[in-house]
């Protein structure tokens, strides 16, 4: 079981849904050692506010309303926060979008969906210093980082803005949709498909959406 909290922690809400925050606020408030010190709904200064409020740990979402990129965020928050535990709280499916997330500095990802419980079980883990992932996450977690310290394959050389617009492909969005999501131009999103298919090794566009959607189905294993 997770150690017990010594002090009060500060949470920092970054979420659009006041719903949710509400949700957050509630499951917190019943929390003992926890307590939320500020939010937002929007990304637009999000990491200076949250070191205004003295955060320890944020809880964020990847999707605020508008395109942007929410692994920025992560990296942002990472940078402001050194020492503050960061905790992705998303509707993005996990195994699309979990290693990217750890990779750009977070401490854990959750599913959006689940009990209040789920929330705080997740902040206990942190607070307690461990990575928050679902079981089977973590088990792959763990076989990613193995295989990144080896080196291995193709994927290895890729960099989190290509492992992401990758992991997209996978999930069948086309290039103006990636665009769309990541707030860049058509041009960008095109030369990194590029970049893409030079780094696996593929000659066509169709061979490296295929390769991408055989990633994702596999549940992040290379087939």
């Amino acid at each position: 079981s997770a150690a017990p909290v010594s002090h009060t922690l500060r949470v920092f809400l970054v979420d659009d849904h006041p719903i949710v925050r509400a949700g957050a606020r509630l499951a917190i408030g019943g929390l003992p050692g926890f307590e939320v010190c500020g939010e937002t709904g929007t990304t637009v200064g999000a990491p200076a506010a949250a070191r205004a409020a003295r955060a320890d740990i944020v809880v964020l979402d990847l999707l605020l309303g508008t395109p942007g990129d929410g692994i920025a965020l992560v990296t942002a928050l990472r940078t402001t926060l050194p020492r503050a535990k960061l905790l992705v709280f998303s509707m993005n499916a996990e195994e699309l979008f979990a290693e990217l997330t750890l990779r750009a500095g977070a401490d854990g990802y959750l599913m959006k969906g689940g009990d209040l419980t789920d929330l705080q079980a997740a902040l206990r883990h942190l607070a307690a210093g461990g990575i928050y992932l679902s079981p089977r996450l973590a088990a792959r977690h763990a076989t990613s980082r193995r295989l990144s310290a080896n080196n291995a394959g193709p994927l290895a050389s890729l960099s989190d803005r290509e492992m992401q617009i990758f992991l997209l492909l996978g999930a069948g969005k086309s290039t103006q949709q990636i665009a769309s999501e990541l707030g860049v131009s058509m041009k960008t999103a095109s030369a990194h498909r590029e970049n893409l298919k030079l780094k696996l090794g593929v000659e066509s566009a169709s061979e490296l959406v295929r390769l991408a959607v055989t990633y994702v189905i596999g549940q992040g294993r290379p087939a």
